[in-house]
């Protein structure tokens, strides 16, 4: 496979990432408040640290790694990029996406223990299952010009509405 086939590939997996990342955050929340909350920092349905992590935990953890070293391992660095991410866009963007003060054994309100725990079993999932099988879709299923047609639309979404959201 080329850089730019494995290259295309992994950025439909960040999108799908983004996107499961968004339904997943849009039904906690809404369930949470009871009503209807729209999550993220985009306008479009997706949340791009999701994305990030998501690659993040491919490159990391190969698939034939031990589940409970997945878990834990996965359990530290999800809760580091959370925390670095939740300072990030506090002090670039003066956002404050999301905030554990109400939950115990949080850090500042960035992260909280039973959260990262949660994201530890979602990462096995995602580098023993979810992966494998959204790589295998992308590259062997979908034709290259609809994966490139594809990834080259979402790349254009995403960046004008990033540009939209940051700029104007």
């Amino acid at each position: 496979m080329s850089r730019i086939d494995k290259a295309s590939v992994l950025f439909l997996e960040f999108v799908a990432f983004s996107m499961i990342g968004w339904i997943y955050e849009t039904v906690y929340t809404s369930f949470l408040w009871g009503r209807y909350i729209d999550r993220g920092f985009l306008d479009i349905p997706l949340c791009p640290i999701y994305g990030f992590a998501g690659l993040l935990l491919v490159a990391v953890f190969p698939k034939k790694l031990n589940p409970l070293l997945v878990f834990s391992g996965a359990t530290v660095l999800i809760g580091v990029l959370e925390f670095t991410a939740s300072y990030i866009l506090e002090k670039c963007f003066s956002l404050t996406l999301w905030d554990y003060n109400y939950m115990k054994w949080n850090i500042d309100g960035r992260v909280s223990v039973v959260i990262c725990l949660g994201f530890g079993i979602a990462s096995v999932i995602l580098v023993k299952w979810l992966h494998p099988t959204l790589f295998s879709f992308f590259s062997e299923r979908l034709k290259k010009v609809a994966r490139y047609t594809a990834a080259a639309t979402f790349l254009a979404v995403i960046l004008i509405d990033t540009a939209k959201i940051i700029f104007f």
